[in-house]
């Protein structure tokens, strides 16, 4: 199983740009399942198991359709999205979620490319 995930990630048998979405995409979903613990209210919980479960589902389908620009597109606005909601309800400045702004311009500066990185940016 240990195999199988290592070569989800890293199999040099797929585009350099399509890893890279795979492995920033799974870091996000990780750091994601740390900030969640800190959500303060019940709906905070929901939304972000919702949005890890979206987020898995884009990673699949953008792999299967070769679409990695336009599934890294959606999961950054979905990021964008979410930001705000989580910093006012898991606890403002002292929750995780300032760490999740690093996270999401890293996430954008790996995933995407052209001028939908300049948009984001």
């Amino acid at each position: 199983m240990i195999k199988k995930l290592y070569d989800f990630f890293f199999n040099h048998r797929v585009s350099l740009r399509e890893r890279m979405f795979r492995i920033t995409t799974g870091g996000c979903m990780i750091a994601a399942t740390f900030v969640l613990p800190m959500g303060k209210s019940v709906t905070n919980w929901i939304i972000l198991v919702l949005s890890l479960i979206f987020m898995a589902v884009v990673v699949k389908v953008s792999i299967e359709k070769d679409r990695i620009n336009r599934g890294a597109t959606v999961i950054a606005l979905l990021i964008l999205v979410l930001f705000p909601f989580s910093f006012f309800t898991a606890g403002g400045f002292y929750s995780g979620v300032p760490e999740w702004l690093v996270i999401y311009f890293i996430y954008i500066s790996v995933t995407l490319a052209g001028r939908r990185k300049i948009v984001f940016y």
